[in-house]
């Protein structure tokens, strides 16, 4: 059966999207034919000067302003290439079509130029934003989204692919929502997520030009030659501000060192790549895992360079931080947070600010660089936290290879601090309750957190040049995959 999968802005462009590499592997795995387009790579390089800065790391805020897309990247951009891509899709004649969308617009766009020039063709819908932890409005069946995806997708659509090929017509299998036939929403209920992922196949490049893809600095895109691979999913952590982990079925997995090694080492001959980005919460969820990745790799003596996120943890000591070196491990980025006891044992980190220090000395003194997460402004931080934080980014900035990426504290959908503010003694604004939440007492306000951040980030700017010229902000997050 021909299907057609695409990804639309906003995402990274330094790499394909992960999700469509996984989906279409699985769906071909089982002999059905399957067209990938990035759609998210052609805008940005169809874009033009004047629009390319959307790529930027630091403009992302503007894709999920609805009145900004509908009067500036819709007229001015948009119309154009969505009729474009309409075009590319109807060429291919597919009998259903998934597109993964996120909190941009373009996604629903998109769905409805398709409904008006294949009326009869089904809209699958998946992605994170298609959680029903966020119960996002666009992200729900509609007139132009027939069946949407919630949770891991591998094996959903593979069922949705292939009862609709036995059946002639789309069927809500389980982990989608759907219309009912009094147009009430309906959802099948919760699909169990892949606990084995060594079952899954390797993921499948075969349709994106690595040529394309690269950062994107001063309008302009500066070739990288990256491909994303997951050896995990979801997280050991609990902490209180984060939603990934329910996400992500909130039940840590990952997959063997052998499967992993095999897999960079097939992808790493058939695309001449040496360069991987795990795109993953943690790569080091399970330590015993990561080091039989580290030895696989050593042994067989693979040239494979690999970077990715990681948790503060005492079992990277420095003699393992050697080996992990060896195997091909160049950079870790370290969610650390906060550096304030207080403020970590709040957030359910796990670990303390000693902990922290040792992990960070071991791993910079293995030849592996690092760079860090920072937020501001958690419920109950004082200044004398807020003091701590930075006295030890300062104390520790030889071991850091990049400015700190800081942030101020969300109530994002789905975390603890948005489904239970009275645990935590704070107060949500239902305009805007992720970003403008208050705490009980009145101290902590949207507008000292935002301070906060830009003092913390004005001194790590300054210390950091100090350090050496050219200091950048590391993208931490390949985020948007």
């Amino acid at each position: 059966m021909k299907v057609v999968l695409c990804s639309v802005p906003i995402l990274t462009t330094q790499f394909p999207p992960i999700s469509l590499a996984i989906l279409s592997s699985e769906l071909r795995s089982r002999g059905h034919s399957v067209k990938c387009f990035d759609f998210n790579i052609d805008a940005c390089h169809k874009a033009g000067k004047h629009f390319t800065k959307y790529w930027e790391y630091q403009n992302g805020g503007y894709w999920h302003d609805a009145n900004h897309y509908n009067n500036v990247l819709r007229p001015e951009l948009f119309n154009r290439l969505i009729s474009e891509w309409v075009e590319l899709i109807s060429k291919e004649e597919p009998l259903l079509i998934g597109i993964s969308i996120n909190n941009s617009q373009v996604g629903t766009h998109l769905a409805q130029a398709l409904k008006h020039r294949l009326p009869h063709v089904p809209i699958v819908a998946g992605g994170p934003q298609c959680s029903i932890i966020y119960k996002h409005a666009a992200a729900r069946p509609s007139s132009w989204f027939d069946l949407i995806v919630s949770g891991e997708g591998d094996y959903t659509l593979v069922d949705i692919v292939e009862s609709f090929e036995a059946q002639g017509k789309l069927v809500p299998v389980i982990g989608t929502s759907y219309k009912d036939k009094h147009g009430q929403i309906k959802y099948t209920g919760n699909r169990p997520p892949v606990i084995h992922l060594d079952s899954l196949h390797c993921p499948d490049f075969s349709d994106f030009d690595l040529n394309l893809y690269g950062d994107v600095v001063n309008d302009k895109i500066i070739h990288v030659k990256m491909l994303p691979y997951q050896t995990s999913r979801g997280c050991v952590a609990t902490c209180h501000f984060c939603a990934d982990r329910h996400l992500q079925e909130g039940v840590f997995r990952q997959k063997t060192g052998k499967k992993i090694a095999e897999d960079l080492i097939y992808l790493k001959n058939q695309f001449n790549n040496y360069d991987f980005c795990f795109v993953e919460l943690i790569s080091n969820g399970n330590h015993r895992k990561l080091m039989e990745l580290a030895k696989v790799l050593y042994e067989e003596k693979e040239t494979i360079s690999f970077w990715g996120h990681m948790r503060i943890s005492s079992k990277l000591t420095l003699e393992d931080g050697i080996v992990l070196r060896k195997s091909g491990l160049r950079h870790v980025t370290f969610g650390l947070e906060s550096a304030s006891d207080s403020v970590l044992k709040k957030m359910r980190k796990g670990y303390n600010s000693k902990i922290a220090s040792n992990c960070i000395k071991n791993v910079h003194n293995a030849g592996i660089t690092i760079s860090i997460n920072i937020i501001v402004g958690y419920p109950d931080e004082t200044i004398f936290n807020f003091l701590e934080t930075l006295w030890f980014v300062i104390r520790h900035r030889r071991y850091l290879t990049s400015i700190p990426s800081v942030c101020d504290c969300n109530a994002s959908p789905g975390t603890d601090l948005f489904n239970e503010p009275d645990k935590f003694g704070i107060i949500l604004n239902p305009n805007n309750p992720s970003v403008d939440w208050i705490t009980k007492d009145g101290k902590n306000t949207l507008k000292r957190r935002l301070v906060l951040k830009k003092i913390m980030s004005l001194v790590f700017y300054h210390i950091f040049n100090l350090k050496f010229s050219g200091a950048r902000v590391f993208n931490p997050n390949p985020l948007r995959v």
